[in-house]
């Protein structure tokens, strides 16, 4: 035996006696295979999995049914939050169920000022001239907590989109309210329609406030901004506006105060929303933004014209370039020379 060998076999020994000078047993190791889940076709391993596969399947059909429920049902209801009496809701669809489906839940959160508009090609009557509304004010019963009766002024309007939005709000003036929510029935109870509208009340009551939907799209590169996001852009900051963005009047939700709706003469712009938003930023209003997911429907497509003829008719000098941070506050305002370094 070499010196090696016998080395060798004396750790050997050393590592099968433990401190106390006892032998110590040791297990064998498990092969890798032991750890391995059953064959694939084993009926075990099948059942097993199809079981797992049941349970995710009914889990996320619970999970799908919550999300819809949450959806249908006001998020702000369980939180204490209550529709502000002063303020009234234009909500407007196509189908009559979701028209009252959202009513019914705005009147629970506490709003007593509805107008609904049912838009589309067959929501207005056959014998009604092209573009006509039909107007029809009523009173709805008090719900059960002994709450003052809503009022409710219905309208149906054979287009949908702006033209909807400036038909509701202007009907929406006979209620006098202080502020004003423009929404599609389906996203009125969203958290997004409880910001905007304490937002507008909380802006100064004599001066026009708009509290807009800002889905961060200039914080994107330039090179990825859609058309409309960059003539909105251009929009602001040729009348004036320091923040780059590109809020607009042409998605729902959005909410006015008062000065904002008897600015836009009382609704009538918005049937023009470049044109709206121009009067309102000219008018010394102001845009509140909030922040709401980048929407998947496209809007309505506007001519880049509008927003040319939007700028001239504001009836304010416009600044034709983009201010850059050479110039002081006073130019960059409107004081000094439009694109020129003081």
């Amino acid at each position: 035996m070499t010196k090696k060998q016998a080395s060798a076999g004396r750790r050997g020994a050393a590592s099968r006696v433990g401190r106390s000078g006892r032998p110590v047993r040791r297990h064998a190791r498990r092969s890798p295979r032991s750890k391995r889940a059953p064959a694939s076709g084993s009926r075990r391993h099948r059942s097993l999995a199809a079981a797992r596969r049941a349970a995710a399947r009914r889990g996320g059909a619970a999970r799908s049914r919550s999300a819809r429920a949450a959806r249908l049902q006001p998020a702000a209801a369980g939180h204490g939050w209550s529709f502000p009496p002063e303020a009234a809701a234009v909500l407007c669809s196509a189908r009559a169920e979701s028209l009252e489906a959202a009513a019914a839940w705005m009147e629970k959160l506490g709003c007593r000022k509805l107008v609904l508009v049912r838009c589309g090609p067959g929501s207005a009557e056959p014998e009604a001239p092209a573009g006509a509304a039909e107007l029809a004010a009523e009173a709805s019963a008090a719900d059960d907590a002994g709450l003052e009766a809503a009022q409710r002024i219905r309208l149906r309007h054979p287009h949908g989109g702006a033209a909807a939005w400036a038909a509701g709000a202007a009907a929406a003036r006979q209620l006098q309210p202080r502020a004003l929510l423009v929404a599609d029935a389906d996203e009125a109870l969203q958290p997004a329609s409880r910001m905007m509208l304490q937002a507008v009340l909380r802006a100064a009551p004599e001066r026009p406030a708009a509290a807009l939907a800002e889905d961060g799209g200039c914080r994107r590169p330039f090179s990825k901004w859609s058309p409309q996001t960059r003539l909105n852009a251009f929009l602001h900051w040729s009348l004036g506006g320091e923040r780059r963005t590109a809020m607009s009047l042409e998605r729902t939700p959005f909410a006015l105060n008062g000065a904002a709706l008897r600015r836009l003469e009382d609704g009538a712009l918005l049937a023009q929303p470049p044109r709206a938003l121009a009067a309102l930023l000219a008018g010394g209003g102001s845009a509140l933004p909030v922040r709401v997911r980048p929407s998947r429907v496209a809007s309505e497509p506007i001519r880049p014209l509008a927003y040319a003829d939007a700028i001239r008719l504001a009836g304010a000098p416009p600044r034709f370039r983009y201010p850059d941070h050479s110039r002081d506050r006073a130019a960059a305002a409107g004081h000094g020379e439009a694109g020129m370094n003081p």
